[in-house]
């Protein structure tokens, strides 16, 4: 497909020139655009040492580290990126991002409202991205879900996660599950997204919080770790319940 190409042309490119800052950024871009994160970083890394200056650079990975589940680390990109251009949309958005999978909802909202406001003051509408208003909009829409419902919380974190927006769903998850902690399919579905978001270790930690005293969720853990291909920890559990 379409990003498969730009993958393959973007590791011609950097083969031919490894210490070219562009080169690893758009290396860095395209293994992102295939979710291959794990591998960015380098790139990335290598890219800012040669242009420490260069504000699309720090913004894209700090929404890559996003994805590899470390948002303290993407906010100081974010916060560099603000040193070189504090009048940027695209920091704000940028940072409305970081603070949103922080589960700093009230920041978050500032921040995306920030950006919506500094797209509309762009007085030339060539330079206007109305890819980022709508996407602008659509967090912020998101975003105003009431804080003290746990249920209107639970079901947009399922709803994000169904559509494989793991990064998205966390901070509706925690914020729902600080509301009804005892709530286990909650949880469950709070463990599965970490998961899925590379978080394997507070994963495992709500997972196993589920099964205190029912077999029913023995069994779907169990199931699940099999399905993610550790099948040791689900023979451990299942072991639990025979010898009960």
């Amino acid at each position: 497909d379409l990003m498969s190409r730009v993958l393959t042309l973007a590791m011609i490119d950097y083969g031919c020139n490894p210490d070219d800052a562009r080169s690893n950024y758009h290396l860095g871009m395209a293994l992102s655009s295939v979710n291959r994160y794990k591998e960015t970083p380098c790139h990335f890394e290598k890219a800012i040492e040669l242009e420490p200056d260069n504000l699309d650079m720090r913004c894209d990975y700090a929404m890559t580290l996003l994805y590899l589940g470390m948002p303290a680390a993407a906010m100081k990109h974010v916060e560099a990126a603000e040193k070189i251009d504090g009048n940027c949309w695209d920091v704000a958005y940028s940072k409305g991002n970081v603070f949103e999978c922080m589960g700093k909802r009230k920041a978050a909202i500032t921040w995306y409202e920030v950006a919506k406001n500094r797209l509309d003051q762009i007085k030339d509408p060539t330079m206007q991205d109305e890819r980022f208003k709508k996407l602008t909009d659509e967090r912020l829409e998101r975003l105003v879900v009431s804080e003290e419902s746990p249920g209107e919380n639970y079901n947009m974190g399922k709803e994000l996660a169904g559509a494989g927006n793991y990064v998205e769903a966390l901070p509706f998850f925690a914020n729902a599950v600080e509301l009804d902690p005892r709530n286990r399919e909650l949880r469950f579905d709070y463990g599965k997204a970490l998961w899925n978001n590379r978080q394997t270790k507070e994963a495992r930690r709500q997972l196993n919080s589920v099964m205190w005293r029912n077999l029913e969720m023995v069994y779907r853990v169990a199931d699940f770790y099999e399905a993610k291909h550790r099948p040791v920890w689900a023979v451990n559990l299942f072991d639990s319940i025979v010898n009960e």
